[in-house]
């Protein structure tokens, strides 16, 4: 089963607000349109777009996830593909 596509909504929000800290601290530290603003700016627009574009869609199209027999299995991976395992006596709290 995937998980609702909401969820890359949710992992956007959070990368918009996690690539917030690095645009604050670069209009606060570096004059404006300075070599190293320019730099720093074009810098996090590239690294914001390519995790917005790239890596949150291919991580939530290999995120996959059944339950058989008292397990439930995980498969996730973007670089690279892992498999997990995990036993329901493991899982602490669920809510639906």
């Amino acid at each position: 089963m995937k998980p609702q596509p909401k969820i890359l909504t949710i992992w956007r929000i959070h990368l918009a607000i996690l690539m917030a800290v690095p645009a604050f601290i670069n209009a606060f530290l570096f004059p404006s349109h300075g070599r190293v603003w320019v730099a720093l700016t074009l810098l996090w627009a590239a690294l914001f777009l390519g995790l917005y574009l790239l890596y949150l869609p291919v991580r939530y199209r290999n995120l996959s996830f059944f339950i058989q027999s008292e397990r439930i299995y995980l498969n996730s991976g973007v670089f690279y593909l892992q498999s997990r395992a995990i036993p329901l006596s493991n899982i602490q709290y669920t809510s639906v």
